[in-house]
């Protein structure tokens, strides 16, 4: 059985209780709780248990744990003893980990009722595009060499027609399935994936990228897949909650926000939190869900 110096030794299980040191004692700085003291209760005493289970696939020993404990409070201890110096200040790891934790925290409090049918088909339809199955297409191109102008790869495509290529642009040839045209434009842009589209199958068309001239042509399509909103309503309740919950915590915020005499002494300030009003649920994007924006 491996002792507490052997134990500490495991960089895995250093980094987790460290993390978690991190992660949860600001909740007693928040709650004005005495600094001097540490309280390791049943939920702790879970918490470290869970974090060496996670870390080494099996459950603490008796050994093993009271080794753990000893750390986690050394490692607390160390850590208010890093706050009171300010060590803290100008940490942006730390700081960045204390923002995560709370904003954790108040969305993990947030509660949202079960909508009805009629709010999540409102949702559902208002974000189709996010559970539609697009339109799929195969397709296979080259690029041409360097040197190649337009007028030349033009003449090349109506000379192979629908024919395969031969030689070394046979060599070049890659092919491509079922991709959506959000995948082509990437690569080719708008324009020219709408004009590859537009081309019959197995016909070669020039195409230009960031690399170069192609040529390519669809093999296959694939008719888009309209989705049916009982055979996706377990996913739309999960997206409709978690945009609930993303609009509640934006207004948890902006409450927190308006507790603070927030000064900016620079030339501008955000438009977001210009004004007592503002919300930045709203300024953020965010709107209650299944309910349209106003039109102005």
């Amino acid at each position: 059985m491996r002792g507490f110096k052997s134990l500490a030794s495991e960089p895995l299980i250093q980094f987790l209780l460290i993390g978690l040191v991190m992660f949860i004692a600001h909740d007693r700085l928040l709650d004005g709780n005495n600094p001097r003291r540490i309280v390791v209760d049943d939920a702790r005493l879970n918490e470290i248990r869970a974090i060496f289970e996670e870390a080494q696939g099996r459950a603490p020993s008796t050994q093993e744990l009271d080794d753990l404990l000893v750390r986690w409070v050394r490692n607390e201890v160390l850590f208010r003893e890093a706050l009171k110096m300010g060590l803290d200040q100008g940490d942006d790891m730390i700081r960045s980990r204390l923002i995560l934790k709370i904003r954790n925290i108040l969305f993990d409090n947030l509660g949202v009722e079960t909508p009805p049918d009629a709010v999540l088909q409102t949702w559902f339809e208002e974000n189709r595009d996010a559970y539609d199955l697009p339109a799929l297409y195969s397709f296979e191109q080259f690029r041409l060499e360097d040197g190649v102008d337009r007028e030349q790869a033009e003449q090349l495509a109506q000379t192979l027609g629908s024919a395969p290529p031969q030689g070394r642009h046979a060599a070049a040839l890659r092919r491509y399935a079922r991709r959506p045209e959000v995948n082509l434009s990437q690569v080719f842009g708008a324009d020219d994936t709408r004009r590859l589209l537009s081309v019959p199958d197995h016909h070669w068309t020039v195409l230009s990228s960031v690399q170069g001239l192609h040529l390519a042509r669809i093999t296959e399509r694939f008719a888009a897949d309209p989705a049916e909103f009982d055979a996706t309503r377990a996913r739309v309740m999960r997206d409709w909650e978690k945009s609930a919950r993303q609009l509640q915590l934006a207004r948890a915020l902006k409450k927190i926000h308006d507790k603070y005499d927030i000064r900016y002494e620079v030339d501008r300030q955000p438009a977001d939190i210009a004004g007592p009003d503002a919300d930045p649920a709203h300024n953020a994007g965010l709107r209650e869900p299944g309910r349209a924006e106003p039109r102005g």
